[in-house]
């Protein structure tokens, strides 16, 4: 199905969001640039969000020029851009960046073993899981693997400001279970 004017205009508002997002890793993070390991090697606090960032704005590139492409074959109508656009499909988009924006938000305060399988429970619900218990099984197992990944192999402190109980806990049955 070809996409319309209205909603190719759209993505290319949200890859420019995107990319804001992906400038911010390297202007905003960490602007110190204190190691987040002693000695020489190792990831810091500079080298993850220049890889992360670098990866966002390359898929953004990428995403963008895809829509630029369909944006120049799409039919040009007479009719007003917002006419055709889906109400549903502009719901989620904007549902999506609200989230997006709690989740960023929220992260720091309760940290990422809370933020995640909530930001993920959500975006389930959003994009039409309506089984609540399986949502939150997907959030619990997608979170507990996206942890198992960012804190645990790449040592990344995701910790909480605010309130944070679940990560120590996760800490203390993972080092009991492991034996270090």
């Amino acid at each position: 199905m070809q996409s319309s004017r209205p909603e190719i205009l759209l993505d290319l508002l949200l890859a420019g969001a995107f990319a804001g997002f992906g400038l911010c890793g390297f202007l905003l993070v960490n602007p110190s640039g204190a190691a987040l390991f002693e000695g020489p090697g190792g990831i810091s606090w500079r080298t993850m969000p220049f890889v992360y960032s670098g990866l966002l704005l390359a898929l953004t590139a990428i995403f963008a020029a895809q829509r630029l492409v369909a944006l120049s074959r799409a039919p040009l109508r007479a009719e007003r851009y917002w006419h055709g656009l889906d109400r549903r499909v502009l719901a989620r988009r904007l549902a999506t960046l609200l989230v997006l924006i709690l989740y960023v938000l929220g992260f720091g305060a309760f940290g990422f073993t809370l933020a995640t399988p909530l930001f993920l429970f959500v975006m389930f619900r959003i994009y039409g899981l309506r089984d609540p218990l399986r949502n939150a099984l997907r959030a619990l197992l997608g979170g507990a693997l996206l942890w198992l990944l960012f804190v645990q192999a790449l040592k990344l402190p995701l910790y909480g400001t605010l309130w944070d109980p679940i990560t120590p806990a996760l800490f203390r049955a993972l080092h009991a279970l492991i034996g270090f």
